[in-house]
């Protein structure tokens, strides 16, 4: 919507290069992607192998969003907007709508 990366970008593409047996490449592309395998496996596991309340990860939940916010205030500082996934996306729906809005963005990071 604003051009700008989430905290989730790259996700898709690390657990691609994660199936495609590439795990170190996946944390370039977001290096939260671990937590996040092992939440999904906990619920699978927890709610239709055992066939229990999932609500005990709640907490664990939490823990991963926070961690997936802390990395990205990490790569925001660190990374972007030079490094993919990290970048801003020139076809946002605000600069279409808002005709100076890449522009004064533009001039902000560069």
């Amino acid at each position: 919507m604003s051009g700008f990366p989430c905290p989730g970008c790259g996700l898709t593409r690390a657990l691609f290069n994660l199936i495609t047996l590439h795990p170190i490449k996946a944390l370039e592309y977001n290096p939260s992607y671990p937590f996040w395998v092992a939440l999904l496996v906990a619920f699978v596991i927890r709610r239709h192998v055992q066939g229990k309340s999932t609500r005990i990860l709640r907490y664990p939940l939490m823990a991963v969003c926070l961690i997936t916010i802390g990395i990205y205030i990490w790569r925001m500082t660190a990374l972007f907007p030079g490094k993919e996934p990290m970048v801003f996306f020139e076809g946002n729906v605000l600069g279409r709508i808002v005709p100076f809005y890449n522009q004064l963005v533009n001039d902000l990071i560069h």
